[in-house]
């Protein structure tokens, strides 16, 4: 109801997260964030949310979506085909469905069609959790996932610079 966030003004991204049940300490299950526009255009964050961890804050930098969503405008201005880039998990993970995919370790660039209003994190209409499952080593008949405290933090306090010139020439 409060309208579109501007995450550009935060460096970080912090959730509280810890998973409970099989799966979680095996490996077989991760968190997973995702914040953007629609089911075709986001960015989605994955880590694993142990039981055993008494650390369970997940910290977030957005500078690599930023950076993911460059290399994706940078391969459709160029002509390349839609895929899914160098570097990211298997198929399973991320499925190629026709969108311009990019991967830098646990963050993923989802982009449908570039020139058509992509995701932005200037402009972040949706944030989602969940589970997602990664590997199949251990039976899971019922896992849980408490997900508290989704915050932005490190405000960008850079400040600008503003300045007018005004040049007149007489000949």
């Amino acid at each position: 109801t409060e309208g579109d966030k501007n995450f550009l003004k935060y460096r970080t991204l912090r959730a509280w997260a810890r998973g409970r049940g099989p799966g979680w300490d095996d490996g077989d299950l991760e968190f997973f964030i995702k914040v953007g526009k629609d089911a075709d255009n986001f960015y989605l964050y994955h880590t694993p949310a142990r039981t055993t961890s008494r650390e369970p804050e997940v910290v977030i930098g957005l500078d690599p979506w930023v950076s993911l969503r460059a290399q994706i405008e940078q391969a459709w201005l160029h002509g390349a085909p839609p895929g899914v880039g160098p570097g990211c998990p298997d198929s399973t993970v991320v499925p190629f469905d026709s969108a311009y995919v990019m991967c830098d370790g646990p963050y993923i660039a989802h982009v449908r069609d570039p020139g058509n209003s992509p995701p932005n994190l200037a402009a972040v209409q949706e944030v989602a959790v969940g589970i997602m499952r990664v590997a199949s080593r251990t039976f899971v008949d019922q896992s849980e996932l408490w997900v508290d405290d989704i915050r932005l933090s490190d405000v960008v306090q850079t400040t600008g610079t503003a300045a007018v010139l005004d040049v007149a020439l007489t000949a």
